[in-house]
C-alpha cells in the first residue's frame, strides 16, 4: 500500500493516476476482506478480543467508504489527492493499531501452528476473492505472499493474563468481492 500510495502521489498523468488509484482500492479492499473472513473472525472467538475485533471493523468499514468514494474519481480530479493524502494517515493508523493491539492480543490466544494455517488461510481467502483458485497444498504459497499475511508471534499465556490484558476488547467502483473498476476509456461520464 505504501509504494502505491507514493506512486500515486509521484504520477505524472491523470491516467496513471487512475490506474493506480484503482489497483490500491481493489488491494485494500481484497486485504481488508479476507482478514476478516479469516483473521478477525478467529480472535472474535476469544471474549477478550471481540471490542478489539469491532474497532478493527469499524476502522475497515470507514476505509472501505474512503476507497468507494476515491474510486470514482477521475485522475484528474482535484479532490483525489487531498483523499489520497487522508486515506494514507487513516490507513497508517489502523496498521499501527493491529500491529500494537490486535496483533498482541492475538499472540495471547494462537500457537504457532495456528499462525501459520491462518496466514495460509488468508493468502487462500483472498486469492479466491480476488477470482483465482484457492490452492490447499500446504508450502504452495510463496514467500512473497506470505509476506503479506497477518503474522503473529507466539507466546505462552495463561488464560488468566489473556484476560488482564483486555482493555477493553471489535461501489461504486470497486465491489466487495474484489471485482475490477470500469477502466477509463469504458468508464461512463
Amino acid at each position: 500500500a505504501r509504494r502505491l500510495f507514493n506512486a500515486i502521489e509521484s504520477a505524472k498523468t491523470a491516467s496513471e493516476r487512475f490506474d493506480l488509484v484503482q489497483q490500491l482500492v481493489r488491494e485494500l479492499k481484497l486485504h481488508s476482506h479476507a482478514e476478516e473472513d479469516v483473521f478477525y473472525d478467529r480472535l472474535e472467538q476469544e471474549h477478550a478480543a471481540r471490542r478489539r475485533m469491532n474497532e478493527s471493523r469499524d476502522d475497515h468499514a470507514d476505509i472501505d467508504l474512503q476507497l468507494d468514494r476515491l474510486a470514482r474519481l477521475d485522475g484528474d480530479d482535484e479532490r483525489l489527492l487531498l483523499l489520497v493524502q487522508d486515506l494514507k494517515a487513516d490507513v497508517d493508523r489502523h496498521v499501527q493499531r493491529e500491529e500494537d493491539e490486535v496483533f498482541a492480543a492475538a499472540e495471547a490466544f494462537l500457537d504457532a501452528g495456528e499462525a501459520e494455517a491462518l496466514g495460509q488461510a488468508f493468502l487462500a481467502r483472498k486469492k479466491i476473492l480476488a477470482g483465482g483458485a484457492a490452492n490447499d497444498h500446504e508450502g504452495d504459497v510463496d514467500d512473497a505472499e506470505l509476506a503479506h499475511a497477518p503474522q503473529v508471534a507466539p507466546r505462552p499465556v495463561s488464560l488468566q493474563s489473556a484476560a488482564e490484558m483486555d482493555p477493553g476488547f471489535e461501489d461504486r467502483g470497486i465491489g466487495s468481492d474484489g471485482s475490477s473498476p470500469q477502466s477509463p476509456a469504458t468508464k461512463p461520464a
